[in-house]
């Protein structure tokens, strides 16, 4: 019954996005196969109904250019509420810079909208700014920042003067 318990196994990955799940399942397989099979959970995380679970899926598992083109394609459906969209962006800076811009500034938009902390927000800033100067045809920093700014929160937020 080895094929109803790969298939039992294939679930419940499917069900949790877990990749200790995905590589016990793959170390079962025979060569060739776990590569299809790494492919099949890759393919399957990115049309994930929550992205930012498929995301911390594809991060942990270290597919870092499948988890930058699904944050790019994406985009509009980025939670900033999510806790781990820095740390995150930080492993996809330098190679995926517009996948690591579009999580910053995602929270960033989310911590303006709860009134987020200063010292937090000014980091992000200081991140998202540096990130947008690296690449071309990205709405700037100044544009941006400038997309944030409501008149009734900006006397309670000196940084977006």
């Amino acid at each position: 019954r080895a094929e109803e318990a790969m298939e039992a196994r294939w679930i419940h990955f499917e069900k949790t996005l877990s990749p200790g799940v995905l590589r016990e399942l793959v170390s079962r397989l025979p060569d060739f196969e776990d590569v299809e099979a790494t492919d099949r959970a890759i393919a399957f995380a990115a049309t994930y109904f929550d992205l930012m679970k498929a995301l911390g899926f594809l991060v942990e598992f270290g597919a870092l250019r499948e988890a930058a083109r699904v944050i790019v394609e994406r985009r509009d459906e980025l939670n900033g509420r999510h806790d781990a969209g820095p740390l995150w962006a930080s492993r996809l800076a330098g190679r995926y810079n517009l996948a690591a811009l579009l999580l910053l500034r995602a929270r960033v938009r989310a911590l303006h909208d709860i009134g987020g902390a200063d010292p937090e927000m000014d980091r992000l800033l200081a991140e998202t700014e540096d990130l947008a100067g690296r690449l071309d045809d990205i709405e700037s920093h100044s544009a941006f920042v400038g997309s944030l700014i409501k008149p009734a929160t900006t006397k309670r937020r000196p940084w977006l003067r």
